[in-house]
């Protein structure tokens, strides 16, 4: 879906600028295509589902706010994106207490993420690519022009030029010029066993399209291919089992109170894993200003499917066509994306930065 950054269309125009916040707009939808072309292209099935995202609201109030948005969205940074009323969207979509309408944004559409990630694995191999899973990075060094990377298993591989696409899963110890720059948040996820035609009729559930709600901290969700319901949100900070029991439930309430005539309904899958912040909110791609044969993108803030997908397409154009080579910026790409962000401060707290940020969200959400 359309997204990758946590500063809102107005905060990204007036910090970057109209024309590079129209500019990030566009390369969004195009990464949205961009999945979906190389998905036909290489053959791979990864269960499509809808064409849009709808952000739903949960108050009158906010439906207000969401049609600010659209407006902007759609008048000022070319996005395609409408509004539809409490009454349509019962009509097209589901029907519950706590929608009163939504935004709808395009493109954007629902898939099964390993199958992707499975099928890119099988696509690079076919055009000569080598992978090697269960390798873990545990030493760098540079001699020269040419980089060794040690891995776990004693493996060697050297290279002139390293791509770091870790994510949220971007380790402090794997280079210092990258230490600090990544916060990874814990997002977790429900399904629910396979729902009868007469639990989906109660809901009037009509759509394939993914969601999310209008709250600042949001859940996600949406219907997968065999009626079963997924629903996703924010997880604990520590990572440990407690936790993630302790989020289930936590998951599992906020369903019941969302979707009433489902509190029956049992859950039978939960999982989690990292979704990555950066300091200035938005991704964060280019090369590293003191050794350009290093480039690095991440921090796609829970839209990583096709942020991840477009950003390897357009480091891996900037490397193989040769132009601006000593840059250490992609000046091709949006400005919102330019470079390295900053290290947080004090990198040891960002897990207190973390939850005092997600807790003042949460106290807007119930509070304000």
């Amino acid at each position: 879906c359309m997204g990758g950054e946590k500063l809102g269309a107005r905060k990204l125009s007036k910090r970057y600028g109209l024309d590079a916040a129209r500019h990030y707009y566009a390369c969004q939808a195009e990464a949205v295509e961009l999945v979906r072309s190389i998905a036909a292209d290489a053959r791979i099935e990864f269960n499509h589902q809808g064409e849009q995202e709808m952000v739903v609201a949960e108050k009158p109030s906010h439906y207000n706010e969401l049609a600010e948005e659209c407006d902007f969205q759609r008048t000022q940074l070319g996005a395609e994106t409408f509004m539809l009323s409490k009454e349509t969207f019962s009509e097209t979509h589901y029907d519950a207490p706590h929608q009163h309408g939504a935004m709808v944004q395009r493109p954007g559409f629902g898939l099964h993420p390993l199958k992707y990630c499975l099928g890119l694995g099988r696509a690079a191999q076919e055009h000569g690519a080598k992978l090697h899973d269960h390798s873990k990075v545990v030493g760098w060094e540079k001699s020269g022009s040419t980089h060794k990377l040690v891995t776990d298993a004693g493996g060697i591989l050297r290279a002139k030029h390293i791509f770091v696409a870790c994510n949220g899963f971007l380790e402090d110890e794997l280079h210092s010029g990258l230490a600090g720059r990544a916060l990874p948040l814990q997002s977790q996820i429900i399904v629910t066993r396979p729902l009868s035609d007469n639990e989906l009729s109660a809901h009037g559930w009509k759509t394939q399209s993914p969601a999310i709600n209008s709250r600042k901290v949001y859940q996600y969700y949406r219907m997968l291919p065999d009626n079963r319901f997924m629903i996703g949100g924010r997880a604990d900070f520590k990572g440990t089992p407690e936790g993630a029991q302790k989020t289930k439930l936590q998951l599992g309430k906020i369903f019941n109170e969302l979707w009433p005539e489902w509190r029956d309904v049992e859950i039978e899958y939960d999982w989690r894993g990292f979704v990555c912040f950066t300091s200035r909110f938005t991704p964060t791609i280019g090369r590293l200003p003191d050794d350009p044969s290093v480039h690095f993108a991440f921090g796609y803030h829970g839209s990583g499917v096709s942020n991840a997908t477009w950003s390897g397409r357009e480091l891996a154009r900037w490397l193989a066509t040769g132009n601006d080579q000593k840059s250490i910026i992609p000046k091709h790409l949006p400005a919102p994306v330019h470079g390295l962000s900053q290290a947080f401060p004090l990198p040891s707290l960002r897990p207190l930065y973390a939850k005092l940020g997600v807790g003042w969200e949460q106290f807007k959400d119930n509070w304000l």
